[in-house]
């Protein structure tokens, strides 16, 4: 499931496989939407599903506690009036999971929030059967370099820190 990001050999990146269940939720919610820009925002909301999804497995296999169901991503409400990705980690916070495309240079924070513990990055492949979680930042910014961000590694021992403080948070 480990792989090495090839233009840079030092970074390992992570595969997880999305099956059938992780389709079926993006179709669900995005089939919820009522707006006026609906293909675009049911494209939206699809991919930024598949990216929640990889993440929350991500989560749960390193071993981490995850709140799906509280996650801004999951309330068909929400969804109806702004498009969001992200997924609450118990005890350590809400992290917005960010989907970009194969051979992507940047990806796009398009709501950016103090309240995030951080933002991290999704490669979907072209068939969307396989995610890469490509790393994470802290930044607080609208456009991210992809080559920039930090580890995977540097995810781990960002959240055994978080875990680890004494005033760590749950974000509402």
């Amino acid at each position: 499931m480990f792989k090495t990001n090839s233009e840079q050999p030092q970074q390992v990146s992570f595969a997880i496989p999305l099956g059938t269940k992780a389709h079926e939720l993006a179709r669900q919610y995005s089939q919820a939407v009522g707006n006026a820009d609906r293909e675009r925002s049911k494209v939206e909301i699809y991919l930024n599903c598949l990216a929640v999804s990889a993440v929350d497995f991500y989560m749960k296999f390193l071993g981490f506690e995850t709140e799906l169901s509280q996650s801004n991503s999951q309330n068909k409400l929400m969804l109806q009036f702004f498009i969001k990705a992200d997924l609450l980690v118990t005890n350590i916070g809400r992290f917005k999971c960010i989907p970009v495309e194969e051979n992507g240079e940047y990806g796009e924070i398009s709501d950016v929030s103090f309240e995030r513990t951080g933002y991290i990055f999704v490669q979907l492949s072209k068939s969307r059967q396989e995610a890469v979680i490509l790393g994470f930042t802290k930044t607080h910014q609208a456009k991210v370099d992809l080559n920039q961000l930090q580890s995977v590694d540097d995810l781990i021992d960002y959240l055994i820190d978080l875990e680890e403080e004494p005033g760590a948070r749950n974000t509402p």
